[in-house]
């Protein structure tokens, strides 16, 4: 059974206007355009990524050595407010703000905390980690166009409820909201085969000694059957989420089993620079330098933005059974319509065909009068008797 296109959902897709789409011959699989990103990615990222699929932009991006070409990627507020932190908490220690050792504690390690976590998470440790050359990076993307692709929506209904406790630092009873999940399921997109189309990115290989590269993946449908099914899935969802409880979270998750977001490339026989290695980064977080380490990083190396593209295909064999029930209903009145239109198109020939013959009867037994030779009516005579 074929999906039918009528009434498909382009959730954010490019449509093609005023083109039908009948025939496989005719499906261009660049209408069911899909991009997302890989992996937990900061809200600048998706902001990004979303001015990208905005503005139609594939492909990969290559940036020359800027103070900040990664900053879009890897928000420094967590950074910046961390050492803010810091200083603040070394000042009313010195000046004695702080009275207690509690208070010290519980100031210094909140502040502390926040640096760690920064130093952690920018995005620096991920590139220096992933340190491979040119050489290895091209058999790396070899190994990520036979990578497994994972499709799903994940959804989640709660409310919140009133409880009252006993705080024993205030020595009295407080009420609170609690939020209470009370559905939450992952439906898995029945991914049958992916395909990879990444665009070439060698051409970026010569274009400096050192690069770090991010990856992220961007997905189309193959066939009109697997973006119909993707909405349907996605409808089913939201629909088993509303009839559970009050409020509703929906998420899709996208993953490549395997797959490095972060590189850091070298060409092959180049001399490694000191500065990028894990030793000299943890020295510079030691001492409080995490950001001016990645102001420098972003100095001194290109930043290339790769656009992993998978063109998904679904497995008619693994499909929700209840969620193909949405398109076998829709399919049962698609024919029935079907079936309707043709029977007025019968009936419209045939009643054409009847007023054909009856207007070649009537001109049949109309006879056309000469005027320029008028005859006269013949009359028999009787015989002679």
């Amino acid at each position: 059974m074929q999906f039918n296109q009528e009434g498909i959902s382009q959730r954010g897709d490019q449509v093609i206007q005023d083109k039908p789409q009948n025939s496989q011959d005719d499906f261009n699989s660049q209408s069911f355009l899909k991009k997302k990103t890989i992996g937990e990615v900061s809200s600048s990222v998706q902001k990004r990524l979303a001015e990208r699929e905005k503005n139609n932009l594939k492909g990969h991006l290559f940036l020359e050595p800027k103070w900040n070409n990664s900053f879009h990627l890897e928000d420094p507020t967590v950074g910046i407010v961390a050492i803010i932190a810091l200083i603040v908490y070394f000042f009313c220690f010195q000046f004695g703000y702080l009275e207690n050792n509690k208070e010290k504690l519980i100031f210094g390690g909140f502040a502390f905390f926040l640096y760690i976590m920064d130093c952690c998470t920018n995005g620096v440790a991920g590139y220096l980690q992933n340190k491979v050359t040119v050489k290895e990076l091209q058999s790396y993307l070899n190994e990520i166009k036979q990578m497994k692709f994972e499709l799903s929506f994940d959804v989640s209904s709660y409310h919140y409820e009133s409880r009252r406790h006993y705080d024993s630092k205030s020595k009295r009873y407080v009420t609170s909201e609690v939020k209470i999940t009370t559905y939450r399921e992952k439906f898995n997109y029945p991914v049958g085969q992916s395909i990879d189309e990444t665009e070439d990115s060698t051409v970026f290989f010569e274009k400096a000694k050192y690069f770090r590269i991010h990856n992220f993946i961007t997905y189309s449908f193959g066939d009109e059957q697997s973006a119909r099914y993707y909405d349907d899935m996605i409808k089913y969802a939201k629909d088993q989420s509303k009839i559970r409880d009050i409020k509703q979270t929906e998420e899709e998750i996208q993953n490549c089993v395997g797959l490095k977001t972060t590189l850091l490339a070298c060409q092959d026989g180049v001399k490694q620079d000191p500065m990028l290695s894990m030793t000299v980064y943890i020295i510079y977080c030691a001492v409080g330098l995490s950001l001016l380490y990645r102001v420098l990083l972003n100095r001194r190396v290109c930043f290339l933005e790769h656009c992993i593209h998978k063109r998904v295909i679904m497995d008619i064999n693994k499909v929700n059974p209840e969620v193909y029930q949405i398109e076998l209903a829709r399919q049962s009145i698609q024919n029935e319509q079907i079936i309707q239109n043709n029977q007025e198109i019968i009936l419209k020939q045939q009643q054409q065909l009847l007023e054909n013959d009856q207007n070649g009867i009537l001109k049949q037994n109309q006879q056309p009068i000469n005027y320029d030779n008028p005859q006269e009516p013949s009359v028999e005579l009787p015989p002679n008797q």
